[in-house]
């Protein structure tokens, strides 16, 4: 009998031991409003990742139905990144009017990239102005055009690389150049609209990481 009682005493002590953790992260999960399971608890515990910081971001994406799943968000938790501090600069770029989602800033989160500061720059217009009259037409006259065109700047690209201007500049006085030296020029604003749909295209200006707002060509 002694050897059941001490048996049930020892068996008593261990579960209280394994579910300590458990039982006061549930009780966490409860004052954050963050609705977990408590067998879900169980096994992030089992994880260790049953911490302020991921209760913390499960409740604040329940409270704000972004649509992020627990899972989704123990993941980048495991992967050593901040789920919180995600979902913070989704919310900051929705007020930029800036949609992203979840893979996005997580990627950027796990570089050690700071996303508030990303989501900046990505809302900062670029401009690019240029007046060239140092063109020869297909008639081999000299023509001048202006263009003028602002950009968004793509996320990725604020986070991993820097906008060279400059070379842009080059690369579409270029294009634009050898279009008006072989291309029939006769009609000016024809030549413009051909110019932004066909060679300064979307395409194009997605290798550059820009997202044209307004492209216009002026040829006189």
């Amino acid at each position: 009998m002694k050897e059941v009682i001490l048996f049930i005493a020892i068996f008593s002590l261990i579960l209280i031991v394994i579910l300590i953790k458990p039982i006061f992260g549930f009780i966490g999960t409860l004052k954050s409003k963050a609705k977990i399971p408590f067998s879900r608890c169980l096994m992030m515990s089992l994880r260790k990742t049953l911490k302020p910081e991921l209760i913390k971001a499960i409740a604040f994406a329940q409270n704000r139905s972004l649509n992020i799943g627990i899972d989704t968000l123990e993941a980048h938790f495991l992967a050593g990144g901040s789920p919180f501090q995600c979902l913070q600069a989704i919310e900051y770029a929705n007020t930029k009017n800036i949609k992203l989602d979840f893979r996005q800033v997580s990627a950027v989160n796990l570089a050690d990239i700071d996303l508030i500061q990303a989501i900046d720059r990505t809302n900062k217009i670029l401009e690019i102005n240029i007046i060239d009259s140092n063109v020869r037409n297909t008639k081999l006259n000299l023509d001048t055009y202006e263009y003028n065109g602002k950009f968004r700047i793509e996320f990725y690209r604020a986070c991993f690389a820097k906008i060279d201007d400059k070379k842009i500049e080059e690369e579409i006085k270029e294009k634009i150049k050898k279009y008006i030296e072989y291309s029939d020029t006769a009609d000016n604003v024809n030549t413009g609209k051909i110019i932004i749909e066909t060679i300064l295209d979307t395409n194009f200006w997605e290798s550059k990481g820009l997202t044209p707002i307004t492209q216009e060509i002026k040829i006189k």
